[in-house]
């Protein structure tokens, strides 16, 4: 998931679509003041573990090892 084409508008890879990170309850899915897009260059997405639990966090798309979330139907 990430924000690379459109700022702000968060797409899933697989299928292009829209995940409404600013309302409910979609919202409540991110790590608190997330995503904030820190030096204008936070487009990929990632899950982060908090004290309240697994939750969204915008992150740099490059130089990171990081793993990338995908979207899957329900099985």
């Amino acid at each position: 998931m990430s924000d690379e084409v459109t700022e702000g508008v968060f797409l899933w890879s697989e299928s292009g679509n829209i995940h409404p990170y600013s309302v409910s309850p979609w919202k409540e899915l991110w790590v608190a003041n997330q995503p904030d897009n820190s030096n204008l260059q936070q487009h990929c997405v990632m899950i982060r573990y908090t004290s309240s639990g697994y939750a969204f966090d915008d992150f740099k798309c490059t130089g990171n090892n990081k793993k990338h979330i995908c979207q899957c139907d329900a099985a």
